[in-house]
């Protein structure tokens, strides 16, 4: 019998510098009614082209993994404001979670249970707020690096994985994250029966991604793809 896996997909798009919402707006009706109020209520133009590109990144990755039209593609939140699918696609479950920030967007799909992403860039003089997010275990974790910029790093790491734990839970900022301690060294927490993996993405930005244990003997395998933009934006041609 061909042993179970467990496969973690996390796409990645980084999009072109100085984007302008000329070459995006044509793709809105992507977008439905309640998502299109949402993109009309943002006042600065780079937060109306990085949600627009959000929903467009995740609604190719859903119809391609279910294999149905971009049409099919319905969205609804949880109280908290998780995406999760509505309607009638019968193509077993599909559990998904989106994150961007400056530019980068990160879709995480996974089949055998909850996830959680988040994608933060890597910024420097952050470490003073540490105390008031930070448990001390990874306080010490982060303040134990050789060199300032490897505690930045660190920080990063320990902040994305406390991000992904919270959006995978579906409660986002709703949980204190001084309420739990992630591994920061290791993949897996034992207490929550958690696994996390991170990315030091193009030393720019911090990936991270947790899901649920759902076999003692099934470690998962996370795989990153790097999605090219205007592939992206030619595949919804092919989807619709």
């Amino acid at each position: 019998m061909e042993r179970k896996k467990h496969i973690v997909k996390i796409y990645v798009l980084q999009t072109p510098p100085q984007l302008q919402m000329d070459s995006v707006k044509g793709f809105i009706n992507i977008l439905d009614n309640s998502e299109k109020k949402i993109y009309n209520n943002f006042l600065v133009e780079k937060r109306k082209i990085e949600f627009l590109l959000g929903r467009i990144l995740l609604k190719v990755i859903l119809s391609e993994e279910l294999n149905t039209s971009i049409s099919r593609i319905m969205l609804e939140k949880n109280y908290y404001g998780k995406l999760y699918l509505s309607g009638s696609i019968d193509k077993g479950p599909l559990f998904f979670n989106l994150s961007h920030t400056n530019g980068m967007l990160v879709c995480g799909v996974n089949r055998m249970g909850e996830i959680g992403v988040d994608v933060e860039r890597v910024e420097k003089n952050i470490l003073n707020v540490m105390n008031g997010i930070f448990l001390s275990d990874e306080v010490n974790y982060v303040k134990s690096q050789e060199t300032l910029e490897k505690s930045n790093v660190a920080f990063f790491k320990v902040w994305t994985r406390k991000e992904s734990y919270m959006k995978l839970k579906g409660k986002g900022f709703s949980i204190d994250p001084k309420s739990f301690l992630v591994p920061c060294t290791e993949g897996y927490s034992q207490t929550q029966n958690i696994f996390y993996e991170s990315l030091n993405y193009s030393n720019k930005f911090m990936i991270s991604t947790a899901v649920n244990k759902v076999d003692p003997n099934i470690r998962p395998n996370f795989i990153f793809k790097t999605i090219d933009y205007n592939k992206l934006l030619n595949s919804i041609k092919n989807l619709t």
